[in-house]
């Protein structure tokens, strides 16, 4: 699909052709595509409640501007700032949030003993298949797996960015394989 044919209205100008309510019922399927589409996932959950609120903000620019062309970027456009709002809007009610406040509690879980003894498990392969690694491909996917990222690693190892990125890729992908062989899968 080009550029181009994106832009294509999705159908005439609102006013004259259908009374807005209908004209609104035929935008809900594009406008939830497109809120599904901008959505992290820890979003996905609210998607239809988020299309509702995209929903309202569609029918005040209409309000405003009944001739405006209806686009699936223009769809695209309201769907994105309705969602990148939402998590504004839940950030600051955190940063808000009286300090005495109880936070919301989730249900805990005590860990499941099968699962800490894989873990364990795997942590040793782990260690034993970057022990057998060349010490510079050892050091990067140490770091690596500690969290930090390729720039990093090329200005901790003075390596190039380049060759950082062919250390590490490399790297990983022998201990993908050494992990298999030990009967680890991704």
């Amino acid at each position: 699909m080009t550029a181009r044919s994106r832009e294509v209205p999705l159908s005439a100008p609102a006013r004259g052709i259908a009374p807005l309510p209908r004209v609104l019922d035929e935008l809900r399927p594009p406008l939830l595509a497109a809120v599904r589409r901008a959505a992290p996932g820890w979003l996905q959950g609210e998607v239809d409640d988020l299309t509702q609120v995209a929903m309202l903000r569609l029918n005040r620019a209409l309000e405003k501007d009944p001739e405006r062309e209806l686009t699936r970027a223009y769809l695209g456009r309201i769907a994105y700032t309705t969602v990148i709002d939402e998590i504004r809007r839940r950030r600051k009610e955190r940063e808000h949030a009286a300090p005495d406040a109880e936070p919301e509690r989730e249900a805990t879980c005590a860990p499941d003993p099968e699962r800490l003894a894989g873990s364990a498990g795997l942590r040793t392969d782990i260690n034993a298949c970057l022990g057998r690694a060349q010490q510079r491909v050892r050091d990067a996917l140490t770091l690596y797996l500690l969290g930090h990222s390729v720039p990093e690693i090329a200005a901790l190892l003075k390596h190039t960015r380049k060759t950082a990125e062919n250390i590490v890729y490399r790297g990983l992908g022998a201990l993908r394989t050494c992990l298999k062989a030990k009967g680890h899968t991704p």
